[in-house]
């Protein structure tokens, strides 16, 4: 790309005040390593990575692009109307065209989305409306539009989200109030004067995701360059299975820092040479170092000063607050993009990445590919033992409740890892199988609909020199003896009204069930029980009668047809349905339910214990 290109390329950001010339920040911690450019050899394989991210999905067709564009126009209408209405009801006249306005960012708004990626939005509103009618109200202003199903408000989460579906795409719709009577079309939200108004530190967290996508678009000296790095970075993590900020892997964010830190290091270099780069460098990278892409004194409160009970990383105490992995977002108040990292997933994103380096290592003399290093990873078949957590509830409750657990994940990967079981890695897989019903319990609520299974598992690789060491002293390396038992919050599974209470309120005297299933156990070692019970207490149920979880250890030979049917028809065919193949998926799910069945009728599952037993 010539200079005039990529100079044109800083015209192109959307969303935070019109199409305006985005200023390139210097980053004068991290002085450029190289300013080689790129040969014509280099050029080649570089046209081999575009060809390859195209042909893998990595770019979203253009028809596919205006559905997305024109659901976006049609949301900012529905909310300029929304708020409109709002004031109406408060006597206050609004000039519609200044009344809100919606904000894309994160992928979309880089530009580095797929077909298949979701559209995080913020609703940017005057002040005359609140928080509290945002959410109680838009919901059901959306639920009158034609197109827009599964509506979920989520006003109690960190950064609060009304999450729905609308002409095929998943949205994250957000909010912030600005101080204001009304909200300019050319109201430019990455300035920081405009953090001195805003009282509700909710707001500032809100208004954060939109800043840290204008500012590493600011930090990066070649905008269209970055993009195709990031867009490879991407492909490759989500199908490397290292793709998840909830379950503990980093997220779009944390992988965008990382590629920006790349692209200000080498910034003459074309996206195949940084795509080698960015493996080569985080091989070799001290983690105990945090990644920055903008000097911490530059991402300070625009006052100088702290904005009360708003926590921003600080560099001086990082020895103290020291996560396994830390990416510092750019922009005030700077935070830790990868506070959910663990130590089990920070081992796997390194054995990935010393794999990718491998291989773009090898990519100049044709001893590898493009497609080897996009393959991918094979979960199902890189591990022999799983832990198996299988969450129930009724149709209604399921997907809240299964999210939940989910965000939950990490904690149990971190009781394992810590322990003294000899865990090397617990690898949580990104995806998660399900909901299929499970008819082996019976029809469920007819309000609340037909119960249903929702399955994630985690991956068990143990620590090689502990297994040798075991084997050379006799002792026995039996990872699944059933010696110990794991618990099983199965509250629905009382009658309604001899329901337990949640965990976390269940008083000395309470009775929890308690369901036996084959276990890791270094022998002479602590048991994976004393971890799940203190997971599976901390697992909060709201309607005991609704929702349950359990969790046990199964073997590869063991897991559910369906579940690897699935896993691999979306490994090897993503964006593709083969017809035969989908009904075998079938089938198989089909076959499971007859199998639970037969297993929830002869194994005594579920058992009534005292809870001090």
């Amino acid at each position: 790309m010539s200079e005039d290109e990529a100079d044109a390329m800083r015209w192109i950001y959307k969303g935070l005040g019109g199409e305006k010339k985005i200023e390139y920040k210097v980053n004068k911690k991290a002085q450029p390593l190289s300013f080689d450019g790129p040969s014509v050899a280099d050029m080649k394989l570089n046209d081999k990575l575009m060809e390859t991210l195209k042909q893998l999905g990595a770019y979203e067709d253009k028809e596919c692009n205006q559905r997305r564009e024109q659901a976006l126009e049609n949301i900012e209408k529905i909310m300029k109307t929304w708020t409109c209405e709002i004031c109406k009801t408060k006597n206050i006249s609004l000039d519609f065209d200044c009344s809100c306005r919606v904000v894309p960012f994160g992928s979309y708004c880089l530009g580095v989305h797929s077909h298949d990626s979701d559209i995080d939005l913020l609703c940017i509103i005057p002040e005359v409306v609140n928080r509290s009618e945002f959410f109680s109200r838009v919901p059901a202003k959306l639920a009158e539009v034609e197109g827009i199903t599964c509506i979920k408000s989520l006003a109690d989460a960190f950064v609060p989200v009304i999450k729905f579906q609308y002409c095929g795409f998943d949205i994250d719709l957000g909010m912030v109030r600005m101080p204001c009577g009304s909200i300019p079309p050319d109201l430019n939200i990455a300035l920081d004067r405009h953090l001195l108004r805003i009282e509700d530190t909710k707001d500032i967290t809100c208004l954060n995701g939109p800043r840290v996508t204008y500012e590493l678009l600011q930090r990066v000296p070649n905008i269209e360059n970055f993009k195709v790095l990031l867009r490879a970075i991407k492909l490759w993590a989500r199908r490397r299975e290292i793709y998840s900020n909830i379950i503990g892997f980093p997220g779009g964010v944390a992988w965008g820092i990382m590629a920006a830190q790349v692209a200000q290091l080498y910034p003459k270099m074309c996206p195949s040479l940084l795509l080698e780069k960015f493996f080569f460098l985080y091989k070799h990278w001290k983690f105990e170092d945090a990644i920055i892409v903008a000097p911490p004194e530059e991402c300070q409160a625009p006052d100088g000063q702290e904005r009360y009970n708003l926590h921003s990383w600080d560099p001086t105490r990082h020895h103290f607050s020291r996560r396994p992995l830390t990416v510092i977002t750019p922009t005030y108040p700077m935070a830790n993009s990868t506070f959910n990292i663990t130590d089990s997933a920070l081992n796997v994103i390194r054995n990935e990445i010393s794999r990718a380096n491998s291989l773009t290592q090898g990519l100049a003399q044709g001893e590898s590919s493009y497609n080897d290093l996009f393959e991918p990873a094979m979960f199902f078949k890189q591990y022999g033992t799983f832990v198996q957590i299988e969450v129930l509830g009724s149709e209604k409750h399921i997907e809240a409740f299964s999210g939940y657990v989910e965000s939950q994940i990490r904690k149990l990967v971190e009781k394992l890892t810590t322990s003294q079981l000899g865990l090397y890695i617990v690898h949580p897989c990104t995806r998660h199988f399900g909901p299929i019903p499970a008819e082996h319990l019976g029809g469920g609520d007819p309000e609340d609909g037909p119960w249903q299974n929702i399955f994630f598992y985690l991956g068990l690789k143990f620590d090689d020199n502990l297994v040798r060491h075991m084997k050379a002293s006799g002792q026995s390396v039996d990872f699944t003896q059933p010696v110990c038992s794991s618990i099983s919050l199965r509250s629905a599974m009382f009658p309604r009204g001899d329901s337990p209470s949640p965990p976390s309120l269940l008083p000395p005297s309470s009775c929890y069930s308690l369901s036996f299933f084959p276990c890791v156990a270094l022998v002479y070692q602590l048991p994976i029980s004393c971890q799940v019970k203190e997971f599976l207490l901390g697992i909060h149920i709201t309607d005991p009668t609704q929702t349950s979880i359990s969790i046990k250890v199964v073997k590869r030979r063991a897991l559910p047809e369906w579940v690897k049917k699935e896993y691999y028809s979306q490994s090897k065919f993503e964006g593709m349905r083969l017809e035969d193949e989908h009904g075998e998926l079938e089938s198989a799910k089909k076959r499971a339910l007859g199998e639970a069945s037969a297993d929830a009728t002869s194994n005594g599952r579920v058992k009534k214990v005292k809870k001090d037993s």
